[in-house]
């Protein structure tokens, strides 16, 4: 068997990186600013994305997010991880109710 090339271990680097606790906490961070940015923004200038519009997505993903959190602990956590998928799935379907009232 060969060695590894620097491409595959820096991509390997970056995988474990991406798919890390600290990078899932990063990522529902910045949703979470996104959200209170935005929303207030639209309370300030009525400009942009409705709140009740926007939170239906962004929860749609950060429940995503939550769940890619609880997939490595499945074993010990299955109801954590379903109830997040689940409420991904609520959300998305919050969210696709209220573009089709448009």
């Amino acid at each position: 068997m060969g060695s590894v090339s620097p491409f595959r271990r820096t991509m390997r680097r970056m995988t474990r990186a991406l798919a890390s606790d600290g990078m899932i906490g990063f990522m529902l961070a910045v949703v979470f600013v996104e959200a209170t940015v935005l929303v207030l923004w639209h309370r300030q200038t009525g400009r942009g994305p409705a709140p009740i519009e926007l939170l239906s997505f962004l929860g749609a993903g950060g429940s995503l997010m939550v769940s890619m959190y609880f997939v490595r602990r499945v074993e010990r956590r299955p109801l954590a991880f379903a109830f997040a998928l689940l409420s991904a799935l609520a959300f998305h379907a919050w969210h696709v109710v209220l573009l089709w009232g448009r």
